[in-house]
């Protein structure tokens, strides 16, 4: 398919055919992302109790009141009595930062929003960046619009929660375990710390590490069992500092 608009020509390029392909126009990447994020921006004018009501869960609050707790040393707990643990941790980590410098509650809320607001545009990019080469840039942004207009999937990404962090990560773990090599150490430990930060940003990620071990036991069979059971580790080990300290933590 040939498009002889110079327009589309900068939008569009036949997948079939590598000479074609282009990079990004970053012009074009800002429109496409401020274009996708204009439905969140708009939750920002809300007032909180509106928020509440429409598109923010009762959970965010819950990070809400307990990161303001941590920051002011009462320690995790959410009602400055009892202790919690009921929470993904990386999130709670960012929400706890932006807490130590933010500790008014009035205006937390919208500065967790706006963090998260980052994470929702990271992974937007993400997506277009691995789906340009497939769809073409045109119908990789229509995907970007799709995912952030549509009413269900844009309350289920942007809720102040930990949802378009961990959605970030996973998406970088994949395009990485496509290009990755066995023989590259560097690789296999950056792997590993992404599994961990997975992990920690949403610990029912657990469930799916075995699938990308068997994903890539399939890949490099061919290597051996010992190779793949000697680099294996160095997969493992990152991905353990990174989360043994949390569920160490949560058994003391």
């Amino acid at each position: 398919m040939r498009i002889d608009a110079p327009l589309f020509q900068n939008l569009y390029w036949d997948t079939n055919n590598d000479s074609q392909k282009q990079e990004f126009n970053p012009g074009h990447i800002a429109i496409i992302l401020i274009i996708a994020i204009l439905p969140h921006i708009y939750k920002l004018l809300l007032p909180q109790e509106e928020l509440f009501w429409t598109f923010i869960r009762d959970d965010v609050f819950y990070y809400y009141k307990t990161a303001i707790n941590i920051a002011q040393g009462f320690g995790s707990t959410f009602d400055t009595y009892n202790f919690t643990n009921g929470y993904h941790p990386l999130w709670m980590l960012i929400c706890i930062i932006v807490a130590m410098f933010n500790p008014t509650s009035n205006s937390y809320l919208y500065l967790i929003l706006l963090t998260n607001l980052l994470f929702v545009v990271l992974f937007s990019f993400q997506l277009l960046k691995m789906f340009r080469r497939t769809l073409g840039f045109f119908f990789a942004a229509l995907l970007i619009f799709i995912i952030n207009w549509n009413i269900k999937s844009s309350v289920a990404l942007y809720t102040g929660l930990e949802t378009p962090l961990y959605l970030w990560i996973v998406l970088i773990i994949i395009r990485m375990a496509d290009k990755m090599s066995l023989d590259s150490t560097k690789q296999l430990i950056l792997m590993g710390i992404l599994f961990g930060l997975a992990f920690l940003a949403r610990t029912d990620f657990i469930l799916f590490l075995p699938v990308f071990f068997v994903y890539f036991a399939i890949r490099f069979y061919k290597s051996g069992i010992g190779k793949l059971c000697s680099r294996g580790f160095l997969l493992l080990i990152p991905f353990l500092l990174l989360a043994a300290p949390f569920l160490i933590w949560n058994y003391i």
